[in-house]
This record gives C-alpha cells, sequence and structure tokens, in this order.
C-alpha cells in the first residue's frame, strides 16, 4: 500500500508533471527514481501526457494528498487526439510536445526549476505574467534545453544541455552545460501588448482544440496562424526556396504578426492587409489562386488568398474562392461542404428569369447554359473538385460544358464579372435564406407518377383552338415537368426528355403559342397531382427574389416588366420567332418566359402559319394549291401519289412547293401509311409513275433500279452472262445478281435456261419488259 509523504507540495499554476515531481524529490532530499517507486509511479523517464500512467495516478494522489484533477492538470490535453488523420505533420508537430522547451528566465528565477506545461509547445512564445517573450536558447551554449528536469548534480534552472566543456560535472565524467538559464536574455519584442494579444488568441484556440463543438474552428485558426507565420518568415528571407509550413516558423514575432493579420477586420471592408504576404508566392503569367504555400490554411484563407489574385484567375475559380464579390465574405463549411448542402436545394438548371436578366443574348444555347449556371452555384466555398460537383446536379454535365460556358459569360461584352457576382451572391443567399420547393422530391414524384394521361390531355384541350395529337400530348407532358420541378429538359429522365434538334423548336413553338385557358389547365392540373401526392405547403414554381442580390446592374432585361401586348399581337399575326424577338431586341429564351408569365389571351383561333398544310376540303381545279402562304392537298391525289404510285416525299413536295418535313407531318397526321425508311421501297423514276406498266412499275422500286433495267436488253441478245458481261464491262457474278433482283421484283423468270450458264432467249415476261423499256426508260434523260 502507498504511504503518504511527509509534507504536500502544492504545483504552480500551469507547471509540467516533471517539473513539480523534481522540485519534489529536491525538497525530501531523495532521487527522482527513489520517489517514483515510493509513490508508486514506474521509475522511468518522466511523460509529458498521462499515457501509461494514468492507473497510478490513483496512487500518486493518495501519496502526495493532491486532487486527481490537480494531479490530471499537470499534463497536456490530449491535442493529438482531437486532430483528424489528415492533419498535416507540421500542425500535428506543433501540437505535439517536442523534446525541447522555451522558458521565461524571468520565472525561473522567481521559482528555480520550475518549468511552465505550456512551455514545451510551440505555441507558446510569450510570458503574459511578466508581458515578455519567451527565451528560446541557453544564453552559454545556444541550444534548446532539454524538456527533462534537471540531472543528476545539476542546480534547478541549470542547463542540461550535455558539454564538453561544461560547467557541472558528474563522477561518471559526463559534463553539463550547467549555465543558469534564468541569466539568459528576454529576446527583442517591438511591441509587448500586441504579442500579448497573439498569446491569449492562440492559448483560446488550444483551450478550445479538444471540445467538440469549438474543435473546427480551433483548428481552422491554428492551421492559419502556422501558414502566416511561415509566410511571414520567408518574408525576411526571399532567397529561401519554397517550402511547406514548418514548425521552426513559430516564433513571437511571427505569430504576433500572423494574428494581427488573421484577425484584421479590415481584410472584410476591401483593405486586406494580408496582401503582401499573399502576392509574394506564386506570382507569374496565370498564378494560381492558392498557391501550394497557403493550401494548408483553412478554406477561409484560401477564399482570401484567392481574392487578393483575383485579377488573373480563371472564372471557375473566381467563382469558387468568391473573389467578384465588392468586399471579402467569409463561408461557413461545417461538416458538410456548401456544394453538397445547395444541391438537395436547387433545381437542376438556373430559374428562367435569372437566366434573362443575366444573359439576355441568343449566343447562349439556353439549356445548355443553365445547367452550368446551376452547377457554378455549388462552386462558391467548396472544397470538391468540378467533377465531383457537377454530378450533384446531374450526372449528364460534365465539368467541360460547365467551364466554357462560364468563361463565355465572363467575356460577355454586356456583363464582364458581373455576372459571376450575381451568381456568387445568389448561391451565398442559397445557404441562409429558406427555399419553399423540395425539388429532389418533385424530381421524385415524377419519376413515379404519370404526369398526365391521353384523357386528362383530351379533357384539357377540349374547346381550345389546339389540335388534340400525341406531339401535342409529349409536350404538354414537358411543360408539366419544366413547370413542377423546374427542371433541364435537355437531362431529364424518360419520357421527359427533350432532345436537341427539330423537336425542340417545335415545343418551343408549343409553349409560344399555348392559349392563357390552356396554361391556367395545366397549372391546375399539376397543383391537383402535388396535392394528391401530400405536397400541400409549396407554391406550384418559384423564383428567388432579386432583392436576394445586392447590385442595381444586371446584364440583361427583366422580363417581367417587358409589355407583352406588341408580342401577343405579333404571335396571333403568326410572326416568325425570331423576328419577333429582333424587334423587340430580346433573346427568344427572353421570349419564351414572357410567354410564360404572359400567355396569348383567350380569342379567336389562330391562323394557320406561312407554310402550313391543310386538308383540301372543298372541289378546286386540281390536287393542290396554294393560297395565303398556306399549302391545300387533296387527300385522295396524296394517297395515290405516295402509296400507289410509290413516290417520296421528296419528289411530292417539290412539286406542291412546300418542305419535305412539313408534307411529312401533314401525312402522319392524316393516317397515311409511312413507309420505312430505306431507298429500296422508294420508285427509281423522275416521269409520272401512273403511266408505267407492269412489270417495268415494280421493276423500278429501289435503288439503282434504272441501271439493272438498263442492261437487261444486253442480257437479252447474249448467248451467256459472261458475254454480257464483257460487253457491259461488269463481272459475271454482277449481272446474275442484278437478274435475280429483276426476276423477283417482275414475279417470274425473264430468261430461258438450257445450263445454269447458257442462255436461249427472254420468256414472253421478259420479251414483255425488254419492250417495256424500249418505250420508256429509253427516252428518259
Amino acid at each position: 500500500m502507498t504511504s503518504r509523504l511527509p509534507f504536500i507540495l502544492t504545483p504552480l499554476p500551469g507547471e509540467s508533471f516533471a517539473s513539480w515531481f523534481h522540485a519534489y524529490a529536491r525538497r525530501l532530499g531523495v532521487s527522482v527514481p527513489d520517489l517514483a517507486v515510493a509513490t508508486g509511479m514506474p521509475p522511468t523517464p518522466l511523460p509529458t501526457g498521462p499515457g501509461r500512467w494514468t492507473d497510478r495516478l490513483d496512487q500518486l494522489a493518495v501519496a502526495t494528498a493532491l486532487p486527481l484533477t490537480t494531479l490530471r492538470g499537470l499534463f497536456h490535453p490530449a491535442y493529438a487526439a482531437a486532430l483528424p488523420a489528415h492533419t498535416p505533420a507540421a500542425f500535428m508537430s506543433a501540437c505535439t510536445p517536442g523534446n525541447t522547451t522555451r522558458f521565461c528566465p524571468t520565472c525561473l528565477a522567481d521559482h528555480p526549476g520550475r518549468f511552465q506545461l505550456a512551455w514545451q509547445l510551440r505555441w507558446t512564445v510569450f510570458c503574459q505574467e511578466h508581458n515578455q517573450p519567451l527565451a528560446e536558447t541557453c544564453p552559454r551554449c545556444a541550444t534548446p534545453p532539454t524538456y527533462r528536469a534537471p540531472r543528476s548534480g545539476l542546480p534547478p534552472g541549470a542547463c542540461p544541455s550535455p558539454r564538453p566543456d561544461g560547467i557541472v560535472r558528474t563522477r561518471r565524467g559526463h559534463a553539463w552545460c550547467g549555465a543558469d538559464l534564468a541569466s539568459a536574455a528576454h529576446p527583442a519584442c517591438p511591441d509587448p501588448s500586441a504579442s500579448h494579444r497573439a498569446q491569449d488568441t492562440i492559448d483560446l484556440a488550444l483551450a478550445q482544440l479538444t471540445a467538440p463543438q469549438t474543435g473546427q474552428h480551433a483548428r481552422d485558426t491554428l492551421t492559419d496562424l502556422l501558414v502566416i507565420a511561415h509566410h511571414e518568415a520567408r518574408r525576411h528571407a526571399p532567397r529561401a526556396p519554397q517550402q511547406r509550413p514548418r514548425v521552426e516558423d513559430l516564433r513571437v514575432d511571427t505569430l504576433t504578426v500572423a494574428v494581427t493579420l488573421l484577425t484584421d477586420h479590415r481584410a472584410y471592408h476591401g483593405d486586406d492587409p494580408l496582401t503582401a504576404l499573399a502576392t509574394a508566392a506564386g506570382t507569374g503569367p496565370r498564378p494560381r489562386a492558392v498557391a501550394p504555400t497557403w493550401k494548408t490554411g483553412s478554406s477561409q484563407l484560401s477564399l482570401r488568398v484567392a481574392r487578393l489574385r483575383d485579377s488573373a484567375l480563371r472564372p471557375l475559380e473566381r467563382l469558387r474562392h468568391l473573389t467578384t464579390l465588392p468586399v471579402a465574405r467569409p463561408v461557413t463549411t461545417g461538416l458538410v461542404d456548401p456544394a453538397v448542402r445547395r444541391a438537395a436545394r436547387i433545381p437542376d438548371q438556373l430559374w428562367p428569369s435569372w437566366t434573362v436578366r443575366l444573359i439576355d443574348d441568343d449566343a447562349f444555347e439556353p439549356y445548355s447554359f443553365r445547367a452550368a449556371a446551376a452547377v457554378a452555384l455549388l462552386l462558391p466555398g467548396s472544397t470538391l473538385e468540378l467533377r465531383a460537383i457537377a454530378p450533384l446536379i446531374n450526372d449528364a454535365i460534365t465539368p467541360q460544358p460547365v467551364a466554357f460556358q462560364m468563361g463565355k459569360l465572363s467575356r460577355a461584352t454586356r456583363g464582364g464579372t458581373q455576372p459571376l457576382r450575381i451568381l456568387t451572391e445568389l448561391a451565398l443567399a442559397i445557404d441562409t435564406h429558406p427555399i419553399p420547393i423540395d425539388y429532389a422530391r418533385r424530381r421524385r414524384l415524377l419519376t413515379t407518377t404519370d404526369v398526365l394521361d391521353p384523357e386528362t390531355w383530351k379533357a384539357l384541350v377540349a374547346g381550345q383552338p389546339l389540335h388534340n395529337t400525341r406531339r401535342r400530348l409529349g409536350f404538354a407532358r414537358h411543360y408539366l415537368y419544366e413547370l413542377l420541378t423546374g427542371g433541364n429538359l435537355a437531362i431529364a429522365p424518360q419520357p421527359y426528355r427533350l432532345p436537341e434538334g427539330e423537336r425542340r423548336f417545335a415545343y418551343l413553338k408549343f409553349v409560344l403559342g399555348m392559349p392563357a385557358p390552356l396554361s391556367d389547365a395545366l397549372a391546375d392540373h399539376a397543383t391537383t397531382l402535388l396535392h394528391n401526392a401530400g405536397i400541400t405547403n409549396e407554391p406550384l414554381h418559384w423564383e428567388p427574389p432579386t432583392s436576394w442580390i445586392n447590385t442595381q446592374d444586371w446584364p440583361g432585361a427583366d422580363p417581367t416588366h417587358t409589355d407583352p401586348a406588341p408580342i401577343h399581337a405579333q404571335l396571333t399575326a403568326r410572326a416568325p420567332i425570331g423576328l419577333v424577338a429582333a424587334t423587340h431586341n430580346i433573346s427568344i429564351e427572353h421570349l419564351r418566359q414572357l410567354m410564360r408569365l404572359h400567355p396569348l389571351p383567350a380569342g379567336q383561333p389562330l391562323p394557320p402559319r406561312t407554310g402550313a398544310i391543310l386538308p383540301l376540303q372543298t372541289p378546286h381545279p386540281g390536287p393542290h394549291y396554294h393560297h395565303a402562304g398556306v399549302h391545300y392537298i387533296d387527300l385522295g391525289w396524296l394517297h395515290t401519289q405516295y402509296v400507289t404510285s410509290r413516290r417520296t416525299f421528296r419528289d411530292i413536295a417539290k412539286e406542291i412547293g412546300c418542305s419535305k418535313g412539313n408534307l411529312l407531318r401533314f401525312a402522319e397526321a392524316q393516317k397515311l401509311p409511312i413507309r420505312d425508311r430505306g431507298g429500296n421501297k422508294y420508285l427509281d423514276y423522275s416521269g409520272d409513275p401512273a403511266t408505267l406498266p407492269e412489270p417495268l412499275r415494280s421493276a423500278l422500286i429501289g435503288q439503282k433500279s434504272q441501271a439493272r433495267l438498263r442492261r437487261f436488253p444486253v442480257i437479252a441478245r447474249n448467248r451467256t452472262l459472261a458475254e454480257a458481261a464483257m460487253e457491259l464491262g461488269v463481272t459475271a457474278s454482277t449481272l446474275s445478281t442484278q437478274l435475280t433482283s429483276l426476276e423477283h421484283a417482275c414475279g417470274g423468270a425473264l430468261m430461258h435456261r438450257a445450263h445454269p450458264r447458257r442462255l436461249t432467249g427472254p420468256t414472253a415476261l421478259g420479251r414483255a419488259l425488254h419492250q417495256q423499256i424500249l418505250d420508256h426508260l429509253e427516252t428518259q434523260p
């Protein structure tokens, strides 16, 4: 059982365990190992942390009659255990007690041999009791004293460094420096009050380092101080090579400057005192946003450094580091990256009115730009790479288009850097303002719900000046997907995805020509879908208010301030969309958003657009005619030309004077049996097919059919295919294949064969075909 010591030696405030234990041994007149054995402690070198001594502190508390909490206070807190695994080595070393120690000569003069616990940490550079910086080296041997307590034979407070010319010698021949550390002079300190404040800031951060609630903030503070102190140390040695921060950079002069620069509030009011240090390293024609020597700092420090390099940064880096803001603004990262938080709160494209106010220009493809802008909203303050951020919006988005669109936006002559600033401010506003729509929930809802069935669509368009077609039903589904989710149709899931090309332009015309009653009916239907899904506390559609942004200088126009009346008049008169936009000096995307806000008023059905095709309802001279820009076609004549005579839509459209695409869509709407794609299904004849007899008409179906027919007379007058091939300059196998194709098309044999290779003349069907070729094809050019 451990016995109690003769008297109690109370530790000095802030004293280390080794210093107190050795002082106890000196007062008792025993050696340190003997005192350790007497108190139940292992007779080994004294540790800087409890470690495996924890289970012995109870015995020591009994022997010394000191509270257990007092004994635990003699050891360093578990700083290293509170640091994450990816902590830089220099910062880990700075938070770990070393083998050497700084010291205050005045404190040692008052209490010889009594060392403070904090002196062993590289973060402690100033004695707040005596308002003096700590000494770092022995006044005689100029080496940092070790943390061990005085060796045998050394007086308290003597330097324990081994020296051949040491003052103290032992019987075993060892020599120690032995200089009185209390005689050392305090280092020079130009501003003791600033150094005092700096040490207070550091001590507060160290006290918060092990607390779960404040640990991250304390780590960021200390990490930034280490990085700034490193650059301050390098400023006085400009020729030294660039390297990572080192623990040796933590000195009273560098830390005093570092704390002053880090806590200076002028950094957020346009006059950052960190400018000289931040721009001294990594300069060049295109410097990095954050040089390697600054990368170990916190995200807040990275934002400040990048801001000072703004003039040479790429657009994506300017967004990420918030350099376009008029004043620096801190970003609260927390445990979840800002990009991840924002991605869960926004749609997969920028809101339409914001798009128009950023780029009222047809040089930007709206679907590509709006998806890229949504990714750009995730960048401010994020530490994730762009290739990891883009899939947070949609897996179909890749980094390259995002970089291209943002570069194009920054080069816009009317926008300059203002659009990047607007995107940055909007991203930060999303972090702090409520958003009334759960876009992710709505996207999940539409993947499992039929947004519009044919029967409901038929009821919606009843009485509307709009034909009920399957194509328009698909457009209405696209419209509802955009309305409900704010989603991008170019990257939407099936069946809502809208491919690039003619169909996308047709959808644009559908939206522009939608009458107000149908628009209201679709909005009511969308609201019903939400209510049926239990979503009753959200608006149907929403956009962030422009008051979130501290600017009045918008690159584009405001769609809500555009007068819709003259645009309605032009669209009602079937004016081309591009002409309408150009007349009012707005983009087509601006026009589209305006018509969403102000649909065409209810009234008379719209007149047929220029180039439209309609059925010929009343008797009229001729099978087709053109009047007032509209083509009228007799359906019976079209059926004869396309189905019976097997003419192509290209030939028929050329005769009518319309476009092939319009004629094809008209034929589909009239339920005309459309042939499959492929040249072998068309009649290869430029004249009137009705004048052709059989089997010549059937033989002319297919590509290069006329070439086959023109070779048949040569085959008919020769005795073998080889002789015919020699006359034509082709191979016998080619002629054999072509003859077989002709016989298959005509429905019977065309040549008599005495032998597979000998011909004895044409059959009756062959003679008829031969005569038809001479009568019809020989007259063709």
